[in-house]
């Protein structure tokens, strides 16, 4: 099972990587929509512990998107007000905010006295919120220089990937439902390819990723909502089939609304 999500996660991040490098970066955000990391860890999260358990991290998966979200804010702000020459550098300061962040976020949230309804309103309160402040804060993006593959680099990037993920479910029995909601919304994909587009291409490239996801976030508040009423009736893979083809016409149709 392990190499399996090693397989399948490093797949995803080499995809999403090339098509944002190749392409104009918030087409890349906008597949950051795509229940990628999120789709594996609470798939696996049900394989691995049932579907009762999935159900009552729901809900916490969706306040973890208000984590995510503030999670990449926070990344792009660092390095906005506190710039540094070297983008190694710059990056792991911007990835320590946001970790930070979207922590802290997270240990707030979880005191909250949970309902779905609360879950929601908190959620599409704060993607609208974000939404505001990126297309107020972040310039258009712009098409970067193509660059050469990097196969060792590509391979970090999957295996750092995988390991998350892996620790995410493995520790579920142990953390309970509540925290494998939260933690099935981290944005382990997205914050990949911010990270290596940050330090391959530098300051002017990664933003439109961070303004692609603004808008395609609303595509995993609805792949847990489907994920809640559909398990129950068609169990495990026939729920995640009918939820990534949703997906895939969802975020087909949210790009030629915006372009």
């Amino acid at each position: 099972m392990f190499f399996i999500k090693i397989l399948i996660t490093l797949t995803l991040v080499i995809l999403l990587t090339e098509i944002s490098k190749r392409v104009r970066p918030a087409v890349g955000g906008i597949l950051m929509g795509l229940p990628l990391g999120a789709g594996l860890s609470t798939y696996f999260l049900a394989y691995e512990q049932g579907i009762p358990f999935l159900i009552r991290a729901i809900p916490w998966g969706i306040l973890g998107l208000s984590s995510s979200l503030l999670f990449s804010l926070s990344y792009y702000l660092t390095d906005r007000w506190f710039p540094h020459p070297l983008r190694i550098i710059a990056a792991l300061r911007s990835s320590l905010v946001a970790i930070l962040v979207y922590g802290v976020v997270s240990l707030c949230l979880r005191a909250l006295p949970l309902r779905i309804e609360v879950a929601l309103l908190l959620t599409f309160g704060t993607i609208f919120l974000n939404l505001g402040l990126v297309r107020w804060l972040i310039p258009p993006s712009i098409k970067p220089p193509k660059t050469k593959f990097n196969l060792k680099l590509v391979l970090l990037r999957g295996l750092i990937t995988a390991f998350t993920i892996a620790s995410i479910t493995g520790l579920a029995r142990i953390i309970g439902p509540v925290w494998s909601g939260i933690l099935s919304a981290f944005p382990i994909i997205l914050f990949q390819v911010l990270v290596f587009l940050h330090v391959e291409e530098g300051p002017n490239v990664y933003p439109g990723i961070i303004t692609g996801f603004a808008y395609s976030v609303m595509n995993l508040l609805l792949f847990y909502l489907l994920l809640a009423f559909l398990l129950p009736v068609l169990g495990l893979n026939l729920t995640y089939l009918i939820v990534y083809l949703f997906s895939m016409v969802f975020l087909y149709l949210l790009n030629r609304l915006r372009h």
